[in-house]
């Protein structure tokens, strides 16, 4: 069954005879004062009370119908109402979308009288629903009762303001009240793996041996640290000894000489050989450990997680180290703010590169598992306690309602209060949240919280700062907005709306939205009054598409006939006067106000059609007389603020986005159409490297803008106005990790990025609600041999400062790694990531696959993927030229492009053209129809520099090159 909506259609014509008429407004003495003066009685009177919506039960106004025979004589205030089937109400210069007939009205349409009111909607009344007048002026009931013995009786409770603990429950205690479960298992040890001594007699002696040379190391290491301190401090005496003695320095072996006793040097020599020993024996037994380990976490997962060995980054608080050791003891797997906050002495291990990768690998598939399995304090305690990945913790114990803790998390450690306000109110302790918040000016999230325990003034309050802010702002709509919805104050909404016309960047916007609430409230007589003030003004150029728009959408939309047609007359009068002078993409939009009061008019939408053609017309004989030319066509250039330098740009449509540095210590972001027009915000942070920058799906999702080293970026508004239809935020989501190099949206809206978890690079995703849905180990998880081949590529190792192996994997300080994991890249179901010269692929999003690395000619400078829908192929360029892969379910055969370009930037329009552009030339190429080349198709001049972005414009065809000066050149195919 197909369903069709029914709809409300205005008409230029009465329809049919009244028999209703609608009073509007929520006064009852209103509607006395109008019924009195109708002429007729009014006990014959029939009232039926219209609620303002669905959600919004107080009443807009009331139907009154008369019996038969009766003439009232209505004031232009009530509205005359027609019926169909003799119970269908609906304006009489209206009609339905679609027709129906009597007989299909009585019967889909249930109900004994129904009303159909233009912003109301279809509302259905039963015949005890019917008021009469007498029902809305009629006394109470007398009773005899006598007055004369009044009671005080007790006096009222004040009202309950809040609850509290008679201890304030704070984060200190909570960690306290965690400390329950330590150390309240009693130790063992990890059992043997396959293939060690069994249970036999000559089992039971290997093992008794291997017991024994365990218990020898324990024995040793338990007296180890006095032990090993002696040792290592009678070794550094012997040397500043040996030294004075005649020792020449500078490693230099020391000459014998007869001052030099030789029981000395003996001396030395054994305690070297000792302290060589206890390391030896020591470092044999953590292998040993570390494999029955590994061996465990394969066969069973759950017993294996008990000795699971936390690695380096992990967030305890470290202080001093303890008894070294050989053996790996059972531990708790529930997750424990108190094990986390601890600070206790460590024992580090010193675990080589392969086994440190394979542990990382496995731990993240058994969270990935835990997640799935619903098992969240589980996944929070291997994310915090054994990878040290805090943020993902918090979500892990966010989605597991474990709200608290995971406040604790995002406020304490990882500096996250906004994050942790939300969790503190879905745990209900709103006063807390409400003091996060306020330290914040996150004022709607406070006004919203006191509205949900029942303090409407500290809410009014908030609200009223919240508007103060945005008013600040010149987010008129928004102000107006809050005033409406949340304070409940539509007069001063209406103040705020008029103040953005004719003046603001919204005021077409406040000019509609003033309109809408005027007809909202039943105020026709205002809007007339505003119609006519707007016909009295000359607005500038500028607004004559906005006032045009908004004109046009009064016409169609409002509740009142009058106000309706003295607003279609305005629209024809403003077009009329712009037309002349407005350019093709302005007389389109005009035009097209024109066609939307009475859709119904064919000559009128022919005529449109006509007027805007003459343009299409107009430019299609200047392309015949334009001589032919080999490469897109140049259709406009423009500024971006040169004060700026821009390093990062993206696009979404009919918009682009951009960041970059002013004056050397101000970040600027900045969202812009085609024709030039962009609106910008700052941020008080300093850039120290580039910006990961990735615009959301559609406007509710945030554009992302994170830098890769530094602060992050607050999240800020950029407002809707005239030329933005939608408001949206920009910034560095408080979810995001903080050590992110590499990140990109897929088509559902989830989120994967890459990023550093101490020496690891791990592969995250995230879904449209921010929940951690699994991680994955990157470097390090395939084979042996590709991870060497992966860290002799990588490595910048300086023996001098690194001891540890797995320290050469990545820097300390980033810079190399900026250069490795920058680039990630979608297509369909998979996520490609470029690693120097190496390129992952490919990842299936719905599956847990070991990473497979394929290497290609030259390191990935940048990467892309085809972005319609004809096929699926990359474009890895290099520093000299690009390679193009068709990305089926293996990666397919190669084909260089862009011979001889240096350091090219690519991008794959919607038509799935290939464009790449360097400093000094660009080049477009056309796919064959199976994917598997390439060919060139056109040549043009570059821009000068070496871009910063080469991205889709609006058009299928069209491509923008953007430079770190902000110039913009826009192409056409």
């Amino acid at each position: 069954m197909i369903r069709v909506p029914l709809r409300l259609r205005p008409c230029e014509r009465t329809q049919r005879e009244a028999a209703a008429w609608f009073i509007p407004g929520d006064r009852p003495a209103a509607w006395l004062e109008e019924i009195a003066g109708w002429g007729v009685p009014t006990e014959s009177l029939s009232l039926h009370l219209l609620p303002g919506s669905g959600s919004d039960p107080g009443p807009c106004g009331v139907l009154v119908t008369a019996p038969a025979g009766a003439v009232p004589s209505p004031s232009p205030r009530a509205l005359p109402y027609g019926a169909i089937a003799r119970r269908l109400h609906l304006p009489i210069d209206s009609r339905l979308d679609p027709e129906l007939t009597d007989a299909e009205i009585q019967a889909i349409l249930p109900g004994a009288l129904l009303v159909f009111h233009p912003t109301a909607g279809l509302v259905g009344f039963e015949a005890r629903d019917v008021l009469r007048v007498h029902d809305l002026i009629a006394p109470p009931e007398e009773r005899a009762v006598s007055w004369d013995r009044a009671d005080p009786g007790l006096a009222p409770s004040p009202g309950l303001r809040s609850v509290t603990f008679d201890t304030p429950m704070t984060m200190d205690l909570l960690r306290r009240e965690s400390q329950d479960d330590i150390g309240t298992q009693p130790g063992s040890e990890l059992p043997p793996a396959a293939g060690e001594p069994g249970r036999g007699i000559a089992a039971r002696v290997g093992r008794w041996s291997l017991g024994m040379a365990l218990r020898g190391v324990r024995s040793v290491t338990m007296a180890g640290v006095g032990a090993v301190a002696i040792l290592r401090g009678l070794g550094a005496f012997l040397r500043r000894r040996l030294t004075s003695l005649g020792g020449t320095g500078g490693g230099r072996r020391p000459p014998r000489s007869p001052s030099t006793p030789d029981w000395l040097r003996r001396l030395k020599g054994w305690s070297d050989q000792r302290l060589s020993a206890l390391a030896e024996a020591l470092d044999a037994a953590r292998h040993r450990e570390i494999n029955r380990l590994l061996r465990l976490l394969e066969t069973d997962p759950d017993q294996g997680l008990r000795f699971a060995l936390p690695l380096a980054g992990t967030g305890n608080l470290g202080r001093g180290a303890t008894v070294p050791s050989g053996w790996l003891g059972m531990r708790s797997v529930d997750f424990n703010l108190s094990r986390l906050f601890a600070g206790g002495p460590t024992d580090p291990w010193g675990i080589p590169s392969q086994m440190y990768a394979r542990l990382l690998q496995r731990y993240r598939e058994i969270a990935n598992r835990e997640l799935g399995l619903g098992r969240h304090r589980r996944a929070a305690y291997i994310f915090a306690e054994l990878l040290g990945d805090l943020t993902s913790a918090a979500a892990a114990l966010e989605q597991g309602r474990h709200f608290r803790e995971a406040a604790t998390l995002y406020l304490e450690r990882l500096k996250l209060p906004l994050k942790a306000a939300a969790c503190l109110a879905r745990a209900g302790l709103f006063l807390e949240a409400i003091r996060l918040y306020e330290e914040h000016q996150a004022f709607v999230e406070v006004g919203d919280l006191y509205t949900s325990i029942g303090r409407p003034e500290d809410a009014e309050k908030a609200y009223r700062k919240g508007v103060s802010i945005l008013w600040q702002q010149s987010d008129f709509i928004g102000a107006a907005a809050l005033l409406e919805e949340k304070v409940r104050a539509p007069d001063e909404a209406l103040a705020v709306l008029a103040q953005g016309w004719p003046h603001s960047a919204q005021a077409g916007k406040c000019l509609k939205a003033g309109f809408h609430l005027l007809g909202k409230l039943g105020r026709h007589g205002d809007a007339t009054r505003r119609v006519a003030a707007l016909r009295m003004e000359e607005p500038p150029a500028r607004l004559a598409l906005p006032l045009a728009e908004s004109l046009a959408e009064v016409a169609v939309t409002y509740p009142d006939r009058t106000v309706r047609e003295r607003a279609a007359d305005l629209n024809r009068v403003t077009v009329g006067r712009r037309l002349p002078s407005a350019d093709p993409a302005e007389s389109r939009r005009l035009t097209q106000t024109l066609t939307r009061l009475d859709p119904e008019d064919k000559v009128l939408a022919r005529d449109a059609e006509r007027y805007t053609r003459r343009w299409s017309d107009l430019s299609r004989l200047a392309t015949v007389l334009r001589p032919p030319k080999r490469g897109p066509t140049l259709i406009r250039k423009f500024q971006l603020p040169q004060e700026v330098e821009w390093g990062a740009v993206q696009s979404r449509d009919a918009w682009f986005y951009a960041v970059g540095t002013r004056e050397g210590h101000k970040a600027v972001g900045l969202r812009g159409r085609w024709d030039g027009i962009f609106q910008a915000v700052v941020w008080d942070v300093v850039l120290a490297g580039s910006v990961l920058l990735v615009p959301g799906s559609h406007p509710s999702q945030p554009t992302i803008a994170v830098p890769r080293i530094g602060r992050r970026l607050e999240m800020q508004l950029l407002p809707s106005q005239d030329c933005f239809r939608e408001r949206e935020q920009i910034g560095s989501p408080a979810d995001l990790p903080k050590a992110l190099y590499g990140i990109a949206r897929d088509a559902r809206g989830g989120t994967w990025v890459v990023c550093f978890d101490g020496n690891a690079a791990v592969l995250s995703h995230y879904d449209l609600e921010w929940s951690l849905k699994g991680s994955w180990v990157l470097i390090g998880g395939g084979s042996a041999t590709e991870v060497e081949e992966l860290l002799s590529t990588f490595a910048i190792v300086n023996p001098k400062e690194w001891k540890d192996d797995r320290s050469g994997l990545f820097p300390p300080d980033g810079s190399r790694a900026i250069q490795l994991l920058q680039r990630v890249a979608l297509r369909r179901g998979r996520v490609f990531v470029a690693a120097g010269q190496h390129l992952l692929s490919p990842w299936q999003t719905d599956h847990q696959h070991v990473p497979h690395w394929t290497r290609l000619e030259a390191p990935i400078v940048h990467l892309v993927a085809s972005a319609g829908d004809k096929g699926r192929f990359l474009v890895a360029s290099h520093e000299e030229g690009a390679t193009l892969l068709p990305a089926g379910i293996e990666l397919g055969p190669r084909q260089i492009i862009g011979e001889g370009m240096s350091r090219p930037f690519p991008c794959v329009l919607r038509n799935e053209s290939i464009v790449l552009v360097s400093g000094s030339e660009g080049k477009i190429y056309r796919l064959a129809r199976d994917l598997d080349a390439a060919s060139l198709a056109g040549v043009f001049e570059g821009p000068g520099s070496e871009p910063i972005g080469v991205v889709q414009a609006a058009a299928p065809g069209q491509f923008a090159v953007f430079t770190a000066d902000g110039a913009v050149r826009l192409y056409g195919e």
